[in-house]
């Protein structure tokens, strides 16, 4: 049977459940009756009953492997989903973030190792960040890092940020970079959270590592293991018009002193295209050897026959590497 390993599926720890649902405001979990319900989107906040039930599969770990067991997913590098520990602040912050990765941290051996984690990283400070980036790499069970579109509430090119990427490069700890809002949401309104994950999602994606891009960070730590969720967002169909902005412009030469997309190669990214002519972009971006499988488990968006399916389109050594090969690699997942 092929090894598969998916390296973007998310887990809402009880811990992390029981704090948004103390919250009153967005974003939230509520409850409808005996269901939970997942308020994220100004939409969902405007009429509740948009807002996603949290399902078996969203927190319970017999959810978990049973999608996995459908679907022949041999092991999973599980993180938390948006938004992340962003709505914690102070010193509960602190310690919930803390709380959060140690609950991840039982996963693997408590499913015999089918589960692995990434740690979240708390929104109070940068401080508190590369503390708990020191707190993740000593743990045996989580194996990198997920974060959204900020770090302690910085974008991800500000210059306050160098300390976190000058310790995750040192370390080598991966890091899962993965949308969080969307963008434009004014222009994608009226589609409940269909437009905002369909298409807010992966252009948040593409701004916002184009800004790390640009900013310099990836040419200045050339030695950093950023995975870009959803196959790169839309990168891949833009690779060429950034490195054209990037001739014509000497503000963007002045920040970064090389082609966007030599710094664009060094990223790895997901096979989370859902179809053949994405996927195969993507591979063109950064290389078969930097694609790694992924589902986007749980949320209702996941479609891994759909993957499966674009996968088929190369050979059978390259989706041997895409399936395990590239991930047990990154991930140190002997």
């Amino acid at each position: 049977m092929t090894t598969r390993i998916d390296v973007h599926t998310h887990f809402y720890p009880t811990s992390y459940l029981a704090g948004l649902e103390k919250r009153r405001e967005m974003p939230r979990v509520y409850r409808d009756g005996e269901i939970r319900r997942f308020v994220i989107f100004p939409e969902e906040e405007a009429d509740p009953r948009i807002g996603r039930p949290i399902e078996d599969g969203w927190w319970t770990i017999a959810g978990k492997l049973g999608f996995m067991d459908e679907n022949a997913i041999s092991r999973s590098v599980i993180s938390l989903g948006n938004p992340w520990m962003e709505p914690f602040e102070g010193q509960h912050g602190v310690e919930l973030t803390r709380v959060v990765n140690d609950e991840l941290g039982t996963l693997e051996e408590r499913t015999e190792g089918r589960l692995v984690g990434l740690g979240a990283l708390p929104a109070t400070g940068v401080a508190d960040v590369v503390d708990e980036i020191e707190a993740i790499d000593a743990h045996p069970s989580l194996r990198g890092i997920v974060t959204g579109p900020r770090i302690a509430h910085f974008r991800l090119d500000d210059p306050e940020l160098e300390p976190v990427w000058t310790e995750l490069e040192s370390r080598q700890l991966p890091l899962l970079l993965h949308p969080q809002d969307g963008i434009a949401l004014d222009l994608l309104e009226g589609y409940g959270h269909v437009l905002p994950v369909g298409v807010g999602f992966p252009m948040e994606t593409t701004a916002v590592v184009s800004r790390l891009v640009f900013g310099g960070v990836l040419h200045n730590h050339p030695d950093l293991k950023i995975i870009v969720s959803h196959g790169g967002g839309t990168l891949s169909a833009l690779v060429g018009r950034l490195d054209a902005a990037w001739r014509s412009d000497e503000i963007g030469r002045s920040r970064l002193p090389e082609l966007p997309s030599k710094s664009i190669a060094r990223l790895y990214v997901d096979a989370i295209t859902y179809a053949a002519g994405p996927f195969q972009a993507s591979i063109a971006m950064v290389g078969n050897d930097q694609v790694m499988f992924g589902t986007d488990h749980p949320f209702s968006i996941e479609d891994a026959g759909a993957t499966m399916d674009a996968m088929e389109t190369v050979d059978d050594t390259t989706r041997h590497s895409i399936f395990a090969d590239n991930a047990s690699a990154l991930f140190d997942l002997t």
